[in-house]
């Protein structure tokens, strides 16, 4: 990345600008290098300022390590210590970076420090930034995108003229790959058949405006036949989702990934079941054995009633059919929304001609405003499992 080179012109020019702020916030794109040149500051000022002290703040510690993985390329210097005995990087004039992963509000009381930066604020607990900045003797810096509303804008509400609107645009050293990337969210905002993903990625990380993502999930959808998805050259991916409760239903699904359209075949969409025997006689009705891998998602009950499908053959049932067993594979552990969003983004799904309940489904699910989803989802869960492997597999 060119932002290696230096600071931006852009941001440097707003660091001068704000430097004597109590608080600053900078709202950004993603892959905006709005985080690197922050670090970079950091650096410029505790090389001129002998002992300054710097948090560098996220919520958990995996989102923690990227952080200190941009820092070293942004800054030369090396982190040292680990998790347990704490994080630092030191400067030869005394001045110290500290890195923390806050998980628990009570954690930082006692804290003090010249400057925090916390990345990816909105995920960070508002109980905890409010208790750092009773320690922070100079300045604190946010940066988040404008996914949508959260606790700290209210916070930062009563001051905005602390609040930087940064765009991609606002950084000079943006590579190629990362301004085509900025390009393409544009383009794929501006097709006819924008997806709602497609719209919001364009207004929250190309204009930077606050967006929601709420309504129709697929306007990506298109129809075909059975004989078609059979001719699709690509691997098959079987994957099952199960409901309980009151209405149980299952349903059970084939996807093929060719070219970023996705084919969807429906082997089975029906009454569920809380026991295993019969659902070991659905995937077996549906033409499977134990040379098929199937995804299904392991959680709670399931886990339990799948477990019983694989170590069929025990002598608990006496139906071959069912106790060759299946080979059963627990679902990518992805959150819903990523894996709804990634579906959003193939230029089509195409669902055969084996289930209207499938269709139906597609076609009605929504997006609620807290980024659930509102409907009948089982054979949306299942194609989600699917898409997420072969997403995987590429």
């Amino acid at each position: 990345m060119n932002s290696a080179l230096g600071i931006s012109r852009k941001y440097l020019e707003f660091f001068v600008r704000t430097v004597d702020r109590r608080a600053l916030l900078i709202q950004g794109s993603r892959r905006s290098a709005k985080s690197f040149s922050v670090y970079k500051w950091l650096h410029f000022l505790s090389s001129g300022q002998e002992r300054l002290v710097n948090y560098i703040v996220t919520d958990t510690y995996p989102a923690l390590q990227n952080c200190i993985d941009d820092f070293q390329r942004a800054t030369g210097l090396v982190v040292e210590g680990s998790q347990t005995v704490g994080l630092h990087a030191d400067m030869a004039n005394g001045s110290r970076f500290v890195f923390k992963a806050y998980d628990d509000p009570v954690k930082p009381q006692g804290t003090s420090m010249d400057y925090c930066f916390v990345d990816e604020a909105t995920r960070v607990d508002p109980r905890i930034i409010k208790v750092l900045s009773l320690g922070v003797r100079r300045q604190m810096i946010f940066a988040y995108n404008p996914v949508k509303k959260s606790e700290l804008d209210d916070w930062l509400e009563a001051d905005r003229g602390n609040f930087l609107h940064t765009t991609w645009k606002d950084n000079d050293w943006l590579d190629g790959p990362q301004k085509e990337f900025f390009r393409m969210l544009k383009e794929k905002a501006e097709r006819p058949n924008a997806s709602l993903y497609d719209i919001f990625a364009y207004k929250c990380y190309y204009l930077g405006e606050e967006a929601d993502m709420t309504g129709k999930c697929f306007q990506n959808l298109s129809y075909g036949e059975y004989a078609g998805y059979l001719e699709v050259p690509a691997e098959e991916c079987i994957a099952m989702d199960m409901a309980y409760g009151g209405a149980d239903r299952m349903a059970i699904v084939g996807c093929k990934l060719y070219r970023n359209t996705l084919y969807v075949h429906t082997y089975y969409y029906g009454q569920g079941t809380l026991k295993a025997e019969e659902v070991a006689l659905r995937l077996y009705e549906c033409g499977f054995n134990s040379e098929t891998p199937i995804l299904v998602d392991y959680g709670g009950v399931a886990r339990m009633i799948m477990d019983d499908v694989i170590s069929a053959g025990n002598g608990m049932w006496t139906d071959y059919r069912i106790a060759r067993g299946f080979s059963l594979y627990n679902v990518p552990k992805k959150p819903v929304l990523e894996g709804v969003t990634m579906m959003m983004g193939f230029d089509s799904i195409v669902l055969d001609d084996s289930s209207v309940s499938t269709r139906e489904e597609f076609e009605r699910i929504e997006l609620t405003q807290d980024h659930k989803l509102k409907g009948s989802d089982h054979a949306v869960d299942a194609v989600r499992y699917a898409a997420t492997w072969l997403k995987m597999c590429q």
